[in-house]
Order: C-alpha cells, then sequence, then structure tokens
C-alpha cells in the first residue's frame, strides 16, 4: 500500500538523511506554565520528606462548622451524592486535618501535604478557583518551626525575594504566639502555625498538629529558576555572639530587622537561644544571636567590628528598649 512505498523511498533515500522533527500537525504543545511550576512545588515538598496526599474537593458544612469556618461563603452542591459531600471546599486545611486525625493511631508522627484548588463564589460569574498549597505536621514539639522551615526552604528553591512572616495573635484557628502569616512583597499570602489547642481538643488531634495555607498564585507569578546570584566575597568574617534582655512580646523578626539595618557589614543574623526561666523578670526575656560581619572590599578590623556591634546595640536600645545580657 501506501506507506510501503513511503518506506521504501525512505530506505533508498537513507533513514539517517531525514531530519528527526515532529510533523507540524503532531506536534506536542508546550505545558502550561502553572503545571510546571506546580510540578516544581511537589518535587521540593516531596523532597524535603512530605508525603503528599488527595482529598476530596467536596466537604460537608459539618466539617466545616468543626474547623470553625462555618461563616465562609461556600458553593452548595445541587443534588449532593451524600451529606459529606455537599459543598466545594472554601479552604484544604479541614480536609487535610481529616487526614491527619483518620490515619494518627496508625502513624503518630506525619509530614503532609496538598496541592489542590479551593473554590469560592463570586456574583453573576463563574466560581473563583484558588490554586493553594496545604501543609500538616504531626507529632513533633518544634512542629510549627518546621512548617516555617519548609516555607523557606520552598521560597529558596523557587527563587523567591521579599518573603517574610510576622506573627499571627487574633485569629481563633491559630495558636497566639506560635503561628504567623505568610507575606511575599506586600501581599500577604498565607498563614501558618500550630493549631488552636481549643480545635485540637474538638478535632480530637492526638499530639501537636502544626499546618499551612499558602495562596500559590502570587508565589508562581514570583518563582524563578535564574535566580540573581551574589559572588562570594573573598575576605574573611568576623562572628559575634550578642544576648540581649526585651519585652517578651518582642519578635525575633523586628529585633533581627533592626540589627541588619544598624549596620552595613552585618550579613547575617542567625538567632539561637531564647530564655524565660529564673533570674528573669517577668514580662521579659532574654535573646540571644549569632552575628556574622564581612566586606566585600577588604579586611575587617577588629575596631571596625566593635564600632558596628556598638550601633546594633544602640538602636536596638532605642527602638524596643534592649539591654545587653
Amino acid at each position: 500500500d501506501g506507506r510501503d512505498f513511503v518506506e521504501e523511498i525512505a530506505r533508498v533515500y537513507g533513514y539517517p538523511r531525514i531530519p528527526a522533527i515532529y510533523p507540524a500537525a503532531i506536534s506536542p504543545r508546550p505545558t502550561d506554565t502553572v503545571l510546571r511550576w506546580e510540578d516544581r512545588l511537589k518535587t521540593i515538598i516531596a523532597g524535603a520528606g512530605y508525603t503528599e496526599v488527595y482529598s476530596y474537593s467536596f466537604v460537608s458544612r459539618e466539617l466545616l462548622q468543626k474547623n470553625g469556618y462555618q461563616d465562609l461563603p461556600v458553593l452548595a452542591v445541587l443534588n449532593p451524592l451524600s451529606t459529606d459531600l455537599e459543598v466545594m471546599r472554601p479552604t484544604l486545611l479541614p480536609s487535610l486535618i481529616q487526614v491527619v486525625v483518620e490515619n494518627q493511631e496508625r502513624a503518630r508522627s506525619q509530614y503532609l501535604f496538598e496541592v489542590a484548588h479551593s473554590y469560592h463564589p463570586r456574583v453573576g460569574d463563574l466560581p473563583e478557583e484558588r490554586l493553594r498549597l496545604s501543609v500538616a505536621v504531626l507529632g513533633s514539639a518544634q512542629a510549627w518551626k518546621e512548617v516555617k522551615g519548609l516555607i523557606e526552604h520552598v521560597s529558596e528553591e523557587l527563587g523567591l525575594t521579599g518573603v517574610r512572616v510576622t506573627r499571627l495573635e487574633q485569629d481563633a484557628h491559630w495558636h497566639p504566639g506560635r503561628s504567623f502569616e505568610v507575606w511575599l512583597g506586600e501581599t500577604c499570602i498565607g498563614k501558618a502555625g500550630e493549631l488552636h489547642p481549643h480545635f485540637a481538643e474538638a478535632l480530637k488531634v492526638e499530639g501537636t498538629l502544626a499546618l499551612a495555607e499558602i495562596d500559590l498564585g502570587p508565589v508562581f507569578a514570583r518563582a524563578t529558576t535564574n535566580p540573581g546570584y551574589v559572588p562570594v566575597s573573598t575576605y574573611p568574617d568576623v562572628r559575634r555572639d550578642l544576648a540581649i534582655v526585651v519585652t517578651a512580646t518582642t519578635s525575633v523578626e523586628v529585633l533581627t530587622k533592626t540589627m541588619k539595618t544598624a549596620s552595613t557589614i552585618l550579613t547575617d543574623v542567625e538567632w539561637f537561644e531564647t530564655y524565660t526561666g529564673k533570674g528573669m523578670e517577668e514580662g521579659k526575656k532574654s535573646v540571644a544571636f549569632h552575628l556574622t560581619f564581612q566586606s566585600n572590599e577588604r579586611t575587617l578590623e577588629a575596631k571596625e567590628v566593635d564600632e558596628a556591634m556598638q550601633l546594633i546595640e544602640q538602636a536596638l536600645q532605642a527602638e524596643w528598649g534592649a539591654v545587653r545580657r
């Protein structure tokens, strides 16, 4: 037939002389950008030791109420198969918490995540879908710090700049003092931290549970595989420790920002201890940092570092009433 004839021509002409290209009619389409970033994100989180879960986009009103989300606007299904699947979920967290609770008898330690859409009604238009990341860590006393560390790891791997956290204290769903908002530039992209004990008890969570829910729209819009490169200084760094006493409500974040603003040769601030025990005045805490000083132009002299330390202490005292311990 015709195919045999074409094959014979190709054989005589020589297969190596035929270019290896797809015909235009069947060329593969380029992969959607969001899907590529979604795959990249899943690979990063799985590489950090987390297990991906898949849960229904439908939830019950009862589940939302148990989690304190009964006031969120929802999309109701006209003919639900059951009351467990009667509305489209406006947040991923109730579903993820349910997975944790159902598996906690078999797995006391859980590191889970899900990437999926949440659904939100809009007047006179199609419903809004938001691609989100939800994370759960169960069983670790420092679970909320592990979640924070994962967010920082993902931010670095996606080449994001301007990611910061601020303390979250006035949200009934989250533990005050162990939860925070996540910001990308001037946009709040989510919340994270330890589940409030009230909801942990009501949902029968056994152990400490930390969560995060991040809006991926702004994240993928600013993600890059080509982050900027800063050359490593060829000059040695100088490290000093600093312990200060401040009011108990002063966050490490604001102290770090003040220190970095105070000195141009301060290149890194690393918190390593907070103490509120015996010998500390009530309402106060001691916070200790490792400070790193370095120049790209010369080897720093001890006098320069001493002057920088003095400027930092003065700035901390002026802004936060800090006293060196």
